[in-house]
């Protein structure tokens, strides 16, 4: 499930579902959401373990100059 406001978190621990914090919509409050959503996690058929990640934001490019 994904989550820029860490409300979500709560949802899929309360489902057992796996959750990707964007990081790259909302910069504050990832540890936060991801912390209460190992806390709270309930395992499923589906997922045994929590499983989180974060979703950033990158620029990429084949030159060196800024």
């Amino acid at each position: 499930m994904l989550t820029s406001s860490g409300e979500s978190a709560y949802l899929a621990a309360h489902a057992g579902m796996a959750l990707s914090y964007a990081q790259f919509i909302n910069p504050v409050g990832g540890a936060e959401a991801i912390a209460t959503y190992r806390q709270r996690f309930k395992p499923s058929p589906q997922l045994t373990k929590p499983a989180a990640n974060v979703g950033v934001f990158v620029f990429c490019s084949t030159s060196e100059k800024k």
